[in-house]
């Protein structure tokens, strides 16, 4: 079996082939951390990774053309033997100018129940936010070791509900996976989150780019190795207090 994926450090016009057996799905490795007691790094690695591939879509340099991936999911973010992340699967993806308003307004929605931006799926309204919705769902999979949807005991639960309201609760670190909530740093476990939680906004204008997103989980990864100095301190909490502080203002999306 042949997988093939966009390497998000290539061209946009080049694919590349790899057999199933050196790529693993994000969605399956969800399950390996539970027994890897030192993935904390590595899913933060692996996060950054599948930020930094997203952003390229969204933001391309040479190719001058933009892509709205339209499926983002842990089982579309694949990892290669050295757990290096690859946004797979672009069969859904519109292509677009760089230079042009990058909406689209489809009549048939596309993408996988859990991940898809509620505000997609409502008005057919496709932009790059909505990518930024599903990576705000996929973030939260990866810190809480769960799928978006689980279903337990015939009853469907949204995780995606679960965090939003633990987060507003002050209460996320009590879903975070295993000894993962007791080994993370307190700013980097709140860069990540508050993010994460951004993502995940109703309101698309609320929402972050991939660019910050990128940045601030950069950041979090630095707090988490203990190397970020006193200005990137300044600079994260910055741009995360004046994302709160809009979202406080601007109305959610009718």
């Amino acid at each position: 079996m042949k997988i093939l994926f966009l390497g998000f450090v290539m061209r946009a016009t080049r694919r590349s082939s790899c057999t199933s057996t050196h790529l693993e799905e994000v969605s399956t490795c969800i399950s390996i951390v539970r027994i890897y007691h030192g993935f904390r790094l590595q899913r933060l690695r692996i996060c950054i990774g599948a930020a930094r591939g997203l952003e390229y879509l969204h933001n391309p340099g040479a190719t001058q053309q933009r892509v709205l991936h339209r499926d983002i999911k842990s089982s579309n973010i694949l990892l290669d033997e050295n757990w290096n992340a690859k946004i797979s699967d672009l069969g859904l993806s519109k292509f677009g100018p760089a230079n042009q308003q990058y909406t689209f307004l489809v009549s048939n929605t596309v993408g996988t129940i859990g991940y898809c931006d509620p505000l997609y799926v409502e008005t057919g309204l496709l932009t790059k936010e909505s990518d930024v919705y599903s990576f705000g769902v996929v973030l939260f999979e990866i810190l809480c070791g769960r799928l978006c949807i689980d279903n337990k005991n015939d009853k469907r639960r949204s995780l995606t509900r679960l965090v939003q309201e633990y987060y507003e609760q002050n209460k996320i670190k009590e879903i975070v996976y295993g000894n993962i909530k007791d080994e993370i740093e307190s700013s980097s476990l709140e860069a990540f989150t508050t993010i994460a939680y951004q993502c995940l906004k109703r309101n698309l204008r609320e929402r972050p780019s991939m660019t910050k997103v990128l940045r601030i989980l950069e950041n979090a990864l630095r707090y988490q190795l203990g190397d970020a100095n006193d200005q990137a301190d300044y600079n994260i909490y910055d741009d995360l207090d004046k994302a709160s502080s809009s979202s406080q203002s601007v109305r959610h999306h009718e």
